[in-house]
C-alpha cells in the first residue's frame, strides 16, 4: 500500500514550489482528481459506466454556493445514478451522460433573487489557494487509501462479485442492489466533495460544471492512467495541464484530447470482445 500511495505523495509535494500558476493548475487537477475517483468506484468494483460524474459534483457546488448549511444532502443524488440503473449497464452511460447534458442546459435558468442563470452564483466561502491545495491533497490521499482498502475488503469482494454475474450472486444470497445501492453512495460521496471543493477553488460556480468536460473527464483521466486508482492522479494532472497549454493554440483543445480516448477506448474494447 505505502508503496503506491508514496509516489503520489511526493507529487504533492512539488507544485507549490513552482509558482501560484502551477499550483493553480494542480490544485484543479487533484480536485479532478478527486472526481476521477469516485468514477473509477462505479466502473471498476462495481462495473457501472458512467458519463455522468458532473451532476453529483455540479449538484454540490451549487448547494455550496446557494446554501452552505445544506451541503450535507448533496449525497443524496446517488438516487439518480440509482434509477438510470433500471435502463441496463449497457445503456447506462448514455443514461447518464443525456441527464448531465439536460441538467447542464436547466441549470441556465436557474435564478434565485435574480442571480443565477448563465452567470452562475459567487461562494461565499473564500480561502487562500495554499490551504485549499493542503485540504485538497489530503483528501485525496485519505479517499485513495480508502478505496484500495474498500476494494479488498469482503464488502468491497461482494461488490466484485455483483459486478461479475449478479445471477450468480444472487444465488449465493447476495443482494445485487444494496450493494449496487452502496458502491453509488460512496462514489457520489466523493464526486460531492470534488465538487465543493471545486467550488471553493474558483469562489464561483457556473453551470459549466455539468458540461462534458466535467462529465468526461474521469473517464479519460482513468484510461490514460490505466485505470488504477493510485494512477488517476497522473492522468488528471496530464489532462489538466496539457488542456490549459494548449488552449491559446486550440481553445477547444480538451475535445480533441477526449475524442482520441474514446475511440481508444472503443478500439480496444472490440479487441478485447473479439
Amino acid at each position: 500500500m505505502l508503496a503506491k500511495v508514496l509516489p503520489v505523495i511526493l507529487l504533492f509535494f512539488i507544485p507549490p514550489f513552482l509558482g501560484n500558476y502551477v499550483l493553480f493548475l494542480s490544485l484543479i487537477a487533484i480536485n479532478l482528481g478527486i472526481l476521477t475517483l469516485s468514477w473509477q468506484l462505479m466502473e471498476k468494483d462495481s462495473g457501472w459506466i458512467s458519463f455522468g460524474q458532473s451532476i453529483p459534483f455540479g449538484i454540490s457546488a451549487y448547494i455550496l454556493a446557494i446554501n452552505p448549511y445544506l451541503t450535507f444532502l448533496a449525497p443524496v443524488n446517488f438516487l439518480i445514478f440509482l434509477f438510470l440503473s433500471v435502463f441496463g449497464k449497457s445503456l447506462f452511460p448514455f443514461a447518464t451522460f443525456i441527464t448531465s447534458i439536460a441538467t447542464w442546459q436547466a441549470s441556465n435558468y436557474l435564478t434565485i433573487n435574480g442571480k443565477g442563470g448563465e452567470e452562475g452564483f459567487s461562494v461565499a466561502l473564500q480561502l487562500p489557494s495554499e490551504k485549499i491545495y493542503l485540504a485538497s491533497a489530503t483528501i485525496f490521499i485519505v479517499f485513495l487509501i480508502l478505496l484500495e482498502v474498500l476494494s479488498k475488503s469482503k464488502i468491497g469482494l461482494k461488490i466484485k462479485a455483483v459486478r461479475d454475474n449478479e445471477i450468480a450472486a444472487k444465488s449465493i444470497g447476495l443482494d445485487p442492489i444494496k450493494y449496487r445501492m452502496f458502491a453509488f453512495f460512496i462514489s457520489s460521496v466523493i464526486a460531492s466533495i470534488s465538487g465543493i471543493l471545486h467550488a471553493i477553488t474558483f469562489s464561483h460556480v457556473s453551470p459549466s460544471v455539468f458540461s462534458p468536460f466535467y462529465a468526461l473527464f474521469p473517464f479519460v483521466a482513468s484510461t490514460i492512467s490505466y485505470g488504477k486508482y493510485y494512477t488517476c492522479i497522473f492522468g488528471s494532472f496530464l489532462v489538466v495541464f496539457l488542456t490549459h497549454a494548449l488552449t491559446a493554440i486550440f481553445p477547444e483543445a480538451h475535445y480533441i484530447l477526449y475524442s482520441v480516448v474514446l475511440m481508444f477506448f472503443a478500439v480496444m474494447k472490440y479487441a478485447k470482445d473479439s
